[in-house]
C-alpha cells in the first residue's frame, strides 16, 4: 500500500513546483549584481581614502557603463550556475526520498523537507557565495583605481596568513605581482578568503577635484 501511494505521487510536477524558476534566477542575478556594485564602490572608496583622507563615501559612485556591464554579466552567469547546481541537487534529493519508503510522505511533507534542505544547503554555501561574489568586484575596483588615476609602478601583494591551497601558496611565494598579473589571475579559486593589496613605492599625489571614483568616462 505504501509503495503504491509513493508511486502515485507525480514526481515531475513535484519537482516543477519546488525547483528554482527563471524568474527566481533573474531575481538572484539582480541581487548578486547589487552586491557586486556595493563591493566595488566600497573597495574604490578604500583605495581613494588611502591617498585622500578627505574623500567621503557619497563621492564614490559607479556610473561607468562598461564596468557595470561586466558586473552584470558576471551576476547573470553566477546566478545561472547557482540555480543549475541547486536544481540538479534537488533532483538527486527527491530521488533519495522517492527510494526511501519509510516513513511515508505526502506532497506537503516532502515540500516541507525540501524547504529545510534548501535552507541548510544555502547556509552551508553562504560563505562560499559571499566570498566568490565579492572578490572579483573588489579586485576590479582596485585595479581600475590605479589604472584610471594613472598611478604607475603599482605592485600587488597577495595577502594570506594561512594559504592552504597550492595556487594561493604560489601567489604568496611570488609576491609582489604586477597589475597585469592581477588582472590575469583575478580570483584564484571559488571561496578564496585572501585578497590583493596594492603597494606604491613612490609618493602619490592626487587632485581631489580630478580623481577618478567610478565615473562614466574611462581615461
Amino acid at each position: 500500500m505504501q509503495d503504491q501511494l509513493l508511486k502515485a505521487l507525480n514526481w515531475d510536477d513535484l519537482y516543477q513546483s519546488l525547483h528554482f524558476s527563471t524568474l527566481e534566477k533573474n531575481q538572484l542575478a539582480e541581487a548578486l549584481y547589487n552586491t557586486k556594485v556595493a563591493a566595488y564602490e566600497e573597495a574604490l572608496f578604500q583605495e581613494a581614502h588611502r591617498y585622500l583622507p578627505s574623500i567621503t563615501k557619497d563621492q564614490v559612485h559607479l556610473t561607468n557603463q562598461y564596468t557595470k556591464g561586466v558586473l552584470k554579466k558576471q551576476a547573470n552567469l553566477h546566478a545561472s550556475y547557482i540555480l543549475k547546481t541547486h536544481n540538479a541537487d534537488l533532483k538527486k534529493y527527491l530521488n533519495i526520498i522517492k527510494q526511501d519508503k519509510y516513513p511515508l510522505r505526502n506532497s506537503l511533507q516532502i515540500a516541507q523537507e525540501v524547504d529545510k534542505w534548501t535552507q541548510a544547503r544555502f547556509k552551508k554555501r553562504a560563505q562560499l557565495i559571499a566570498r566568490t561574489e565579492s572578490f572579483t568586484p573588489i579586485t576590479k575596483a582596485q585595479t581600475d583605481f590605479y589604472r584610471q588615476n594613472k598611478i604607475s609602478n603599482t605592485k600587488f601583494y597577495f595577502k594570506s596568513d594561512k594559504a592552504s591551497c597550492k595556487v594561493c601558496k604560489v601567489l604568496v611565494k611570488n609576491n609582489p605581482h604586477s597589475l597585469n598579473k592581477v588582472l590575469r589571475v583575478g580570483i584564484p579559486h571559488p571561496n578564496c578568503p585572501h585578497q590583493w593589496v596594492a603597494h606604491v613605492e613612490k609618493k602619490v599625489e592626487l587632485n581631489p577635484a580630478n580623481v577618478w571614483l567610478g565615473g562614466a568616462n574611462l581615461r
